[in-house]
């Protein structure tokens, strides 16, 4: 079975947070352990401090041990007393020593036991753990010799040292022997861990719906996707968060919009295209059938007029062509440094017989010095003759033409030209392929409607940048600007 990504995330989180309260867990139970001991010990210092005293004035009234070392039932009473002294319980509530294997109380029907130590209450109980030493630190009662961790609790009187009880403290939970003790060990850690599970399956919870809640949004991309590769373009995600996930919504959101914009551009370029090339293969149709049935005579007339269809189909597929070759990066740039002013001067001496046949005026401002730019002049003299030849062609007779080369700022063109001119709303869209304004900048002008197209690109190629607004003249200013890093 392939986990899915809600899975792992819910099983990460889950391990983590499995891990957190393991760990939680086991330093509480540490902490308890360790806070419980010192809790004890402390009772017990203060339970030694007390038989300590009960010890001096024993040895007052007799001025030795000897009596607790003849009548070792003596010795077994008072670790009786020391081991209910504070009773009832530490915790509230009568307690009861947990009974060992081997151990046997003292019933009150045997009040006499036979010299000795007798049966410990358990594995370090009372007379395992507290021993009796006379003031020169010799064993009097209990286990003789050095011991481990053992605190010494002087026994006085009238101020001189008569003798010490030496105390082991308990070092792990296991040696109490008392059953309110364990009872509440028992209950502390049932209780513990009883907060552990209910925080697992708390948490175990919170997990599930946040790796849902996590996944939703990756889900909703991965349906978009779907719906994307489908070819439904109109598909949008609704964004809800501001993290990486909601930028991956919009940048999705981006996509889906630009594919849309492009399938609309692809199908309003089919269509355009087709009534392109179907015009003029029309006409040549038309005139070609006409002369076979003869109702058109085959003279200069009819030639001229197949010629220009002719012209005009070639210039469209070469135009398409070129700018084919642009979108896959394969127009040939040799750039070098030339001069801008002398590449404007060279395409208005090819132009000027075309702007006089308009009935055309043509004003230029041009510097008198050189502007130098890195590019390629044959790409560059091209982009100024398809201006020129577009403003030739939609300015009507009688009108003017104007072309600035300055370096005000950055090197630039500015072209110019009369009546008629564009709608606001159509300029930022006169650079688009086969896009004609109506009415005046139309078809019947001659042009291809690429012209502006193969310039945008020819400039961009150069790091340019192109724009056109109204011209104070009346029609359109198209304005060509050159970074100064290529100057």
């Amino acid at each position: 079975m392939q986990l899915r990504i809600w899975h792992k995330l819910f099983l990460a989180l889950l391990a983590a947070i499995l891990v957190v309260t393991v760990v939680a867990l086991l330093l509480t139970r540490v902490s308890f352990n360790r806070g419980f001991l010192d809790y004890v010990n402390r009772l017990e210092s203060q339970r030694t401090d007390a038989l300590a005293v009960e010890l001096a004035v024993l040895y007052e009234e007799s001025g030795n041990f000897e009596r607790l070392l003849d009548e070792r039932n003596r010795w077994h009473a008072l670790m009786d007393e020391y081991a209910q002294r504070g009773r009832p319980g530490r915790f509230g509530g009568p307690t009861r020593r947990v009974e060992k294997p081997g151990f046997r109380r003292r019933s009150k029907d045997r009040p006499d036991r036979p010299p000795g130590p007798g049966p410990a209450p358990g594995p370090l109980g009372a007379l395992q753990r507290i021993d009796l030493l006379n003031a020169d630190g010799a064993t009097l009662i209990g286990k003789p010799g050095p011991r481990e961790r053992a605190v010494k609790y002087a026994i006085e009187v009238g101020g001189t040292t008569v003798g010490y009880l030496r105390y082991v403290p308990i070092s792990a939970l296991t040696e109490l022997d008392e059953e309110a003790d364990q009872l509440f060990i028992r209950q502390q850690q049932q209780g513990a861990f009883g907060i552990a599970i209910t925080a697992l399956l708390i948490a175990g919870a919170l997990a599930v719906w946040l790796a849902r809640q996590l996944v939703a949004p990756v889900r909703a991309i991965a349906g978009g996707a779907r719906a994307l590769a489908a070819g439904n373009f109109t598909e949008r995600i609704t964004v809800t968060t501001q993290d990486e996930l909601g930028q991956l919504a919009d940048d999705f959101n981006v996509l889906a919009e630009t594919l849309q914009s492009n399938r609309t551009a692809r199908r309003r370029w089919v269509v355009d295209i087709s009534h392109e090339l179907r015009t003029p293969l029309s006409i040549l149709g038309g005139e070609l059938q006409a002369i076979e049935d003869g109702v058109r005579e085959w003279n200069t007339e009819t030639r001229a007029s197949l010629q220009t269809e002719v012209q005009h189909l070639a210039r469209l597929v070469e135009d398409l062509h070129e700018l084919s070759l642009s979108d896959a990066g394969g127009l040939d740039y040799q750039k070098r440094d030339v001069d801008l002013v002398g590449l404007v001067e060279q395409a208005l001496d090819g132009c000027r017989g075309r702007i006089r046949d308009r009935n055309l005026s043509l004003e230029t401002d041009l510097t008198d010095r050189e502007i130098m730019i890195n590019g390629d002049p044959n790409r560059l003299k091209q982009l100024i003759i398809n201006l020129l030849e577009n403003s030739c062609r939609y300015t009507d007779g009688g009108g003017r033409i104007r072309i600035t080369c300055t370096t005000t700022g950055v090197p630039h063109i500015i072209i110019e030209d009369t009546a008629p001119g564009v709608p606001a709303d159509a300029l930022p869209l006169v650079f688009d392929r086969l896009y004609r304004v109506d009415s005046s900048r139309n078809r019947d002008s001659g042009g291809s409607g690429l012209g502006l197209a193969i310039c945008k690109s020819i400039v961009a190629a150069h790091g340019g940048v192109i724009s056109a607004t109204p011209s104070d003249l009346g029609g359109l200013k198209i304005q060509v600007e050159f970074p100064n890093d290529q100057a």
